[in-house]
């Protein structure tokens, strides 16, 4: 087994605006992030890459100064559910999904184009995810043009519907919401159904054929119909849930 606890994603978070700083997490003030804003782009951080542990592993051998301000930021219209995906470590990531009328609270990172390079990196871009515009993040004392990783497979769903995060807050959302081992046991019910849940856990992290072949099944899914109001943003984002 990892010696990643896959179900306690998306991992601690301090709950508070913070900046990683090579390690530590320092205290941010909420109105403070105008001065992050030039160089850098403003990333929605919905799942784990809130959470500084994450972010410890992503960037720890990054050369150099590692700065990421992270601001609690307030997102109109989307939500937070599980993707169609498995990650190395075993977690069902997240991806976020246009939900009409929910009002998502969430994170958003400063990065600068190094770390972004990172980030890319670790969502598997172009395999995994997809690097999208079209939200909007409101702060403290204004609101921003963010950017987010989205899930290409789209989200995992159960009964033709998307799973919200049980840790993710999104008012007026219709989803339901699941915590980690709750969303892993959906995936492994079916698709594994003959495995107790730690030896699927454990085939998932050590056998990488295997998580593959468990990926595509879910990607191959079929979706459900569109639910009434889909439509497709100007930024060409599949508006998916909700």
């Amino acid at each position: 087994m990892s010696s990643i606890d896959p179900t306690a994603y998306p991992f601690p978070n301090p709950g508070t605006d913070f900046l990683f700083a090579r390690g530590s997490v320092l205290s941010l003030d909420p109105g403070s992030w105008r001065r992050w804003t030039e160089g850098r782009t403003a990333v929605l951080a919905y799942g784990s890459n809130a959470s500084p542990e994450q972010l410890g592993r992503k960037f720890g051998d990054l050369a150099g100064d590692v700065e990421i301000p992270t601001y609690r930021a307030a997102v109109p219209d989307e939500d937070v559910v599980y993707a169609a995906l498995l990650a190395g470590y075993g977690s069902v990531p997240a991806t976020i999904v246009s939900c009409p009328g929910a009002k998502l609270e969430t994170w958003v990172q400063f990065l600068s184009p190094r770390q972004r390079e990172r980030m890319d990196e670790t969502e598997g871009l172009g395999t995994a995810y997809s690097f999208e515009s079209g939200f909007r993040a409101g702060l403290r004392g204004g609101s921003i043009a963010a950017h987010a990783y989205v899930a290409i497979p789209g989200p995992l769903l159960l009964r033709g519907e998307p799973v919200g995060l049980a840790e993710v807050t999104a008012a007026g959302s219709p989803h339901r919401r699941l915590a980690q081992r709750e969303a892993l046991e959906v995936v492994r019910a079916r698709h594994a159904p003959d495995l107790g849940f730690r030896e699927f856990v454990e085939r998932i992290v050590a056998d990488g054929e295997y998580r593959a072949r468990v990926r595509r099944a879910l990607r191959d899914e079929p979706p459900p119909d569109p639910p009434p109001g889909w439509a497709r943003g100007a930024d060409s984002r599949p508006r998916t849930g909700g």
